[in-house]
């Protein structure tokens, strides 16, 4: 059976970490960013829903351990997540980059230790960011917590469970867009708790897209896959005046009607593998690189500065594309045991390892 590769979710995917890292680059850059780009966040979650139940439902019914299952995720996210952190590592110890956040080494130490074991971690100096060491992994966390309930509570994740976990989140988002004006939150030990709202809603429908598309009650939205991919960027790039509604209309309605459009489309390959390989190191490597960035460039004009960091994104991509190639995915294949697949069972395109 030929292998569904779902190349335009592959290629929104790395659309979306571009655009995320703009967003995080924003001191470096000017204005010259994706305003709504933390948005990218919740379609990653929204993508990584449809894409495990995709690739895990059938196995796991079937009986396949929870322990295999997590080692798998495990395996998928550690290696590039570990990188990030011995970059932040090298810039604090090499460059000194630690005075820009008045920490000290023990605080460092305490922050190791947590975050090198992917867990949350205590303020460090002036940072409070729960991953004060590689600070978007608070989202790698919180999908392999998603991982684990998904795994842990299959049997219980019916159409109707799905459809309260998305309620459920969807009120809570609602509440704190209201009291906060933002759902950009998550990141930090005073907001942490906005990200399980996040990620409960988001991969929540995502799962629950993936078994209507399999069960063929999605919609025929007929939209080429750049259309789609050109959309998603322009909605975050997007600096709204109020933000709170716009940010709940992309999150509740046009990305699911995004990735509704994308499972049918498609994109010329090329430009799908090279987008979905970046991805994923782009989006562990790229805060601790510019952290190292605005150490070396910092005191420059603003000017020239941006022009650094534009060199120094394309490098970062290119860069990406290779680390993808030639250790992450070799690290994978090693560590990850193949298994037979299940009668009947779709093969398993390259987007399942998301």
């Amino acid at each position: 059976m030929v292998a569904q590769t779902f190349s335009t979710l592959n290629a929104l995917r790395g659309a979306a970490a571009i655009a995320v890292a703009t967003t995080h680059w924003r001191s470096a850059f000017g204005p010259y960013y994706a305003h709504s780009g933390y948005l990218a966040v919740d379609l990653f979650f929204l993508i990584s829903g449809f894409v495990i139940a995709y690739s895990y439902d059938a196995r796991l019914s079937s009986g396949w351990s929870l322990t295999h299952f997590l080692r798998l995720r495990f395996v998928r996210f550690y290696p590039m997540y570990i990188l990030g952190v011995c970059v932040t590592l090298c810039g604090i110890f090499l460059l000194h980059s630690q005075d820009r956040m008045g920490a000290s080494l023990s605080e460092i130490g305490v922050a190791f230790l947590c975050n090198g074991l992917m867990l949350p971690s205590f303020p460090m100096g002036q940072s409070y960011a729960v991953f004060p060491l590689n600070s978007p992994a608070w989202t790698l966390y919180l999908e392999l917590i998603c991982n684990l309930l998904y795994a842990l509570l299959h049997r219980f994740t019916g159409p109707r469970n799905l459809l309260l976990s998305m309620a459920l989140s969807a009120a809570a988002l609602t509440t704190v867009a209201l009291v906060f004006g933002t759902i950009n939150l998550g990141f930090s030990s005073y907001n942490f708790f906005v990200g399980f709202f996040r990620v409960g809603f988001s991969f929540s429908t995502g799962v629950l897209l993936c078994r209507a598309y399999r069960a063929n009650l999605l919609p025929r939205l007929r939209v080429p896959g750049v259309m789609i991919i050109l959309l998603c960027l322009a909605f975050l790039l997007y600096q709204p005046v109020t933000k709170a509604p716009f940010e709940l209309l992309c999150v509740f309605l046009l990305f699911p009607l995004a990735i509704i459009a994308a499972v049918r489309s498609s994109v010329h390959t090329g430009i799908s593998d090279i987008l979905g390989s970046i991805s994923y190191p782009l989006y562990a490597l790229h805060m601790p690189v510019l952290a190292i960035i605005l150490v070396l460039f910092g005191g420059g004009s603003p000017s020239a500065l941006a022009f650094t960091a534009l060199i120094c994104l394309l490098a970062l991509l290119l860069a990406c594309w290779a680390l993808d190639r030639w250790i992450d995915r070799p690290i994978r294949v090693r560590w990850s045991k193949p298994s037979p697949r299940l009668p009947g069972e779709p093969a398993i395109g390259p987007l399942s390892v998301a």
